[in-house]
């Protein structure tokens, strides 16, 4: 069986495939790859394909170490931490895990995001009943507990999780509003407080607090929070917009081109096509069309007039301007690859031993450029299964299937990547600076995060929504900064329908924008929305 897959295939051959793809080959009769690094064997462990370690992360909101099964934790893990999987309870609810500094202990099955859990050996223990339960307010407010107020000023505090700005934030809490203060972490960087009328309690940064009391008496706590939303005040709509310059947006893929005025808060359809992307001097929008005879990479002026085609292939995707407007980088099939559908999303090789798997035939996807002439037509180094380049002052950025990763246009040019990590896609630079958004999957959802070029400083700057009223998971996706790199725009199904959304650039003042358009999203990295002069 032969089967066809486009370019969105290529999302499936996440990092995780290859981490766990020599461990499948295995169990298929395949060679153990012993390049791949791994724990070693523990003594009468099985080695055979019914018994083998697998790699694992740490899901969204962290993760808590343990030395036993349902134990104390004695460690937070971040977000993404790699480990090995060395051993399970025979209902997945407990894994043994490795770390990389070789550090060892027990995590909760619903923590970790894996594949080929059935491979790891069951192990016989006993499972603790939980010794530390997940941090709770006490039914009393008793002495230990003191008084604090949010000194933000005019910027709302992000409530988080778990003490680290790689948990998920849950809510929020406005300049001034008095807080109960419960617990801390060991440094006392990170203090577990509850709002008032509120049983929830919930992580927030020290520094942003002014707290009445010595904070050396409170009960040191690790654990996440199990709060859902406990507050939204960035929630609030406005009227107006109170915003410069024009949106441009896709209301379907290949269907109309809009244009929206914040100022006038006026529409109207510029054209038809997808991804369209406006130019750095708000004159000029790129776009694609894909189809036919039309096929290829064209350019329109912002008032409708003068459209025209400057690149002639098919299977383009997400044109992005270069920072002087003189070039335009985009997406296209560089050439194709097989592999053999084994399941479970896992894709392996093209190999003797797999031929009863169907055979898929996938594209394979890289970055070039043309100035905006349609000339002087080059390739950008890149990795494969590049998607979704964005191009600002210090280089392009994209999406590969193990991260994103950063390159320019330089022939030779090295790629480097920002974070290695197949959940993060969809970069975006905050104009003139080193910072960029993106989105995170986070199980069964998709948010805003914020983070340095270097990986460093990764910040939530949306959460899932309320799931105590409204139990469906939250989408937020599609982030593109303002021109002044104030503010955000994006795509949200908060209220049941994709709609637009903006926010300012440390994820406060969340709203709706006016803009009366049904608009479609398909998750297949389109770059529904663009911000002009």
């Amino acid at each position: 069986m032969r089967i066809r897959k486009t370019r969105n295939h290529s999302r499936k051959l996440t990092l995780f495939v290859a981490l766990f793809a020599a461990m499948a080959m295995l169990a298929l009769g395949g060679a153990f790859v012993s390049a791949l690094p791994g724990p070693a064997v523990a003594p009468g462990m099985q080695t055979t394909p019914a018994a083998l370690p697998q790699r694992g992360v740490v899901g969204g909101e962290g993760a808590g170490l343990r030395d036993a099964p349902g134990g104390p934790v004695t460690e937070t893990l971040p977000l993404a931490a790699a480990l090995w999987i060395t051993g399970r309870t025979d209902d997945n609810a407990w894994l043994q895990v490795e770390l990389a500094d070789g550090r060892s202990g027990w995590v909760q099955g619903d923590e970790v995001v894996a594949f080929g859990l059935e491979l790891v050996p069951v192990l016989d223990v006993a499972v603790q009943a939980e010794a530390t339960p997940a941090a709770s307010a006490p039914s009393e407010k008793g002495a230990a507990a003191l008084t604090a107020r949010v000194n933000t000023r005019r910027r709302n505090l992000n409530l988080r999780r778990g003490p680290a700005t790689s948990y998920g934030i849950v809510g929020v809490a406005k300049p001034g509003e008095e807080l109960t203060v419960v617990g801390r972490d060991e440094q006392g960087d990170w203090l577990l407080v509850t709002l008032p009328d509120s049983e929830d309690v919930v992580w927030a940064a020290a520094r942003y607090l002014d707290v009445a009391g010595d904070l050396a008496g409170l009960p040191i706590n690790h654990q996440p929070s199990q709060a859902r939303i406990v507050s939204s005040a960035s929630g609030r709509r406005d009227s107006t917009t109170g915003l410069a310059g024009k949106l441009v947006f896709q209301t379907s893929s290949g269907g109309p081109i809009m244009v929206y005025d914040l100022t006038t808060g006026k529409s109207r359809q510029l054209t038809t096509g997808l991804d369209p992307a406006i130019s750095p001097d708000g004159q000029t929008v790129a776009f694609i069309r894909d189809g036919g005879g039309d096929a290829g990479l064209y350019l329109i002026d912002i008032d409708g007039r003068n459209e025209r085609r400057i690149f002639i292939e098919s299977k383009l995707r997400t044109p992005a301007w270069s920072p002087d407007g003189q070039w335009i980088a985009f997406q296209r099939v560089t050439g194709e690859d097989t592999c053999r559908d084994v399941g479970h999303g896992v894709c392996l090789p093209d190999a003797p031993w797999l031929v009863q798997f169907p055979l898929i035939i996938y594209d394979i996807q890289g970055l070039s450029r043309v100035d905006r002439t349609g000339g002087r037509f080059t390739d950008i180094p890149a990795e494969p299964f590049a998607h979704a380049p964005d191009w600002g002052d210090r280089g392009i950025l994209y999406q590969s299937r193990s991260g994103v990763q950063m390159t320019d246009a330089s022939p030779g040019a090295t790629p480097r990547p920002v974070i290695m990590n197949p959940h993060y896609s969809d970069p975006a630079w905050r104009p003139g600076t080193g910072i960029l958004a993106l989105v995170g999957k986070e199980k069964d959802h998709h948010e805003i995060f914020r983070v340095n070029d270097d990986g460093s400083g990764l910040t939530a700057l949306t959460h899932p929504g309320d799931f105590i009223e409204n139990p469906r998971a939250i989408q937020h996706v599609a982030p593109a900064w303002s021109p002044d790199g104030q503010h955000i725009v994006y795509l949200s199904d908060e209220t049941g329908d994709w709609a637009l959304y903006v926010m300012d650039a440390d994820g406060g003042n969340q709203r709706k924008l006016p803009i009366d358009a049904a608009i479609a999203y398909q998750f297949q990295g389109e770059q529904v929305v663009d911000w002009g002069r």
